[in-house]
């Protein structure tokens, strides 16, 4: 099952520019290597770099583990996502189900 995941940036960022902007590459590049390794499906920030999206096949402590480096800094909102397929055969149940 695909999660999409909502971040948000939180307030917890250091106030001096140079460690704000270390920090901040720190955890882009995190996300980065995630890429790579396949974690996320894609990922994307807003043009403000306060909030975004991940698309994941992660679930539970796995996915809990990708995103608790990040705790401090960000807040998540994880939302189970089904496929065209999935929707489509949950109708056609309920359709049947109906039809009884």
């Amino acid at each position: 099952m695909v999660n999409l995941v909502l971040w948000e940036m939180i307030g917890a960022l250091p106030t001096d520019p140079a460690q704000r902007m270390k920090l901040q590459m720190q955890m882009l590049l995190w996300v980065k290597d995630d890429i790579a390794k396949g974690v996320h499906s894609a990922w994307g920030m807003s043009p403000g770099g306060d909030h975004g999206y991940a698309l994941t096949d992660l679930e539970g402590d796995k996915l809990f583990a990708s995103l608790a480096r990040f705790g401090a800094y960000v807040k998540f909102t994880v939302k189970p996502m089904i496929s065209i397929d999935e929707a489509i055969a949950v109708m056609n149940q309920i359709q049947a189900q109906m039809s009884k």
